[in-house]
């Protein structure tokens, strides 16, 4: 609000420069952060429900898995 009431009154504000982008470097797209989710969810459904030993460590396995193979993820 602050800033649209100095724009609004004629101020000068400082604008960001623009860039073309082109040294941004963005990782491929991966799968991995899904399954990391789905295991973060498994697991705590585990406890939340019960508690369910083989849930609870399919859903720790499922995590671990995906966050190691997350981590080593080749870089192109």
């Amino acid at each position: 609000a602050l800033w649209a009431a100095k724009r609004k009154a004629g101020g000068k504000l400082p604008e960001p420069a623009r860039g073309s982008g082109a040294g941004i470097h963005m990782p491929p797209p991966s799968y991995w952060p899904f399954l990391a989710a789905w295991g973060i969810l498994i697991f705590f459904v585990g406890f939340l429900v019960g508690v369910k030993l083989p849930i609870i460590l399919a859903g720790a396995a499922l995590l671990l898995v995906s966050v190691f193979n997350w981590a080593f993820e080749p870089v192109e």
